[in-house]
């Protein structure tokens, strides 16, 4: 007896394409790329020149792309790490001549549309393989097309894992099709767009395994290549001084990744209380909504999404828990594949027409309730854009600045751009720092020479107000106002 992770369908010979809808289909399905990709662009423009957009991502990777193409190196001076220890992500190169031609960030959001455009075109291919008829397939092109893990992800900033969703689309097939090259191909895109993603292509190495196939030596070597490039990106960072993810996120566990595996009968206990918490069995329940829970009928297939969730299933963060950003993206080809082989295996075409006209409804009714307008991703406002963009033109590319979150991706071409407010005071943050830059220095408040602050949000007031009242800054600060926006301009050297 054999076990397998082969859905019915997936054999070498595939079944012919309905000739009289396969034309359209394609037509249809390329236009509506197209225009996902128009919409998933625009609205990427639309949230950064509306003042929307952050300095935690899209700052981050905007001084470090503007430093690299301008021999300045790759590291932020907002987190304090070099970007290759604190995510490994050898895809940033591709980015530097881009930046060398034209210095902005809308070639962060030309590649996150792209790849939700191209994700489209290839799962026609990945549908079948699983073994679903093609007159079923455009329930679940709705609900990729729909999915809040798409949408709030290329509509928060910029996120190497967004540009993942294709790649893990393409490897899924190809090792549904047991393509030895293609799963090759998949792999080495996902290492090259950054570490922990490419633990997806461990899963991707036992999707379509037959216990008395052929490669399987070839898939195990897979899988085991993949999980080193992630310890490897891991281990770069620890070397790097960038490990501050660990204890932030998964202390509980233990001191280390290796002191949590050396002692299993604290780190597994400790490990499912936190799964079953509350904020994780929520955040599943709106992964799989759009496809009607269905993804938990296939306990294999559900068992590799599970492992791509992990991290932030497990981690102590409540961003992490949350709909609002991007870690959900690498999860959305996994649970279509599921839903896909869960409609294949029905046992009447009639089933799986009433599944299609749920995944439909409920993909509707997943993208209102935590898609990106009730998420707040396109809604937000802090400040007045026209006075934003007034303040922020007064300011010099040499200058040293200090920037609120939601003005610094507006100012990042620099060598040096500080978080609101260090260096000159301590502020509470929901994640993690290098030393260098939270430490109050007073050689680097001396090379401050603009500081710009968005109005106070309420639970910002305090803050906004204790910082006006620094005995520095009234002495060596001069105040312009631009209705939401003050900057603090120095006017005469520190003491």
């Amino acid at each position: 007896m054999t076990t397998t992770l082969v859905p019915p369908g997936a054999s070498a010979v595939t079944a012919p394409a309905e000739p009289d809808t396969q034309s359209e289909s394609r037509s249809l399905l390329a236009w509506a790329a197209v225009a996902v990709g128009i919409v998933a662009f625009a609205a990427s423009w639309f949230r950064h020149a509306t003042f929307r957009s952050s300095s935690f991502d899209l700052g981050v990777y905007e001084q470090v792309v503007w430093k690299m193409a301008h021999g300045h190196g790759a590291t932020s001076t907002l987190v304090g790490w070099n970007t290759f220890a604190d995510h490994l992500s050898p895809i940033l190169l591709a980015f530097v001549p881009l930046y060398r031609i034209v210095a902005t960030p809308l070639w962060f959001f030309a590649a996150q549309a792209a790849a939700f455009a191209v994700g489209l075109m290839l799962l026609p291919a990945m549908l079948t393989a699983a073994g679903l008829p093609a007159r079923h397939h455009r329930p679940l092109f709705l609900a990729y097309l729909l999915s809040p893990l798409m949408w709030n992800a290329v509509l928060f900033d910029f996120h190497t894992s967004t540009l993942a969703v294709p790649v893990l689309i393409f490897g899924i097939t190809a090792a549904l099709r047991h393509d030895r090259r293609g799963m090759v191909l998949a792999v080495v895109g996902l290492a090259l767009l950054r570490d922990d993603v490419a633990a997806a292509g461990a899963c991707i190495a036992l999707i379509g395994w037959r216990s008395d196939s052929p490669g399987r030596r070839f898939r195990v070597g897979l899988a085991v290549g993949s999980l080193a490039w992630v310890a490897f990106g891991s281990a770069l960072g620890s070397a790097m001084g960038a490990d501050r993810y660990w204890t932030e996120r998964y202390g509980y566990l233990g001191t280390s990744a290796t002191d949590a595996i050396l002692h299993p009968l604290h780190t597994i206990p400790a490990l499912l209380a936190h799964l079953a918490t509350g904020q994780n069995l929520t955040l599943a329940l709106f992964w799989m909504l759009p496809f009607a829970l269905l993804p938990l009928v296939r306990p294999a297939y559900a068992l590799l999404t599970g492992f791509v969730a992990l991290p932030v299933l497990i981690a102590n963060d409540a961003n992490f828990h949350s709909m609002s950003f991007h870690y959900g993206a690498p999860l959305l080809p996994f649970l279509v594949l599921c839903a896909a082989v869960t409609v294949a295996r029905q046992r009447t075409p009639r089933r799986q027409t009433m599944c299609g006209a749920m995944f439909t409804a409920l993909s509707v009714a997943s993208f209102v309730l935590v898609g990106p307008f009730m998420v707040s991703t396109l809604r937000l406002a802090v400040v007045a854009p026209g006075d934003a963009r007034a303040a922020v033109a007064t300011i010099r590319p040499g200058d040293v600045v200090v920037a609120t979150s939601f003005l610094g991706p507006h100012v990042a071409h620099r060598k040096t751009l500080f978080p609101y407010p260090s260096p000159f005071m301590d502020a509470d943050r929901n994640f993690p720092l290098n030393p260098s830059v939270t430490r109050l220095s007073g050689a680097r408040q001396a090379a401050v020479d603009v500081v710009i602050v968005s109005k106070a949000a309420p639970r910002f007031a305090r803050l906004h107000k204790k910082f006006a009242e620094l005995p520095q800054i009234r002495r060596d600060f001069r105040v312009e106002r631009f209705g939401t926006v003050t900057l603090y301009r120095r006017v005469k050297p520190a003491a």
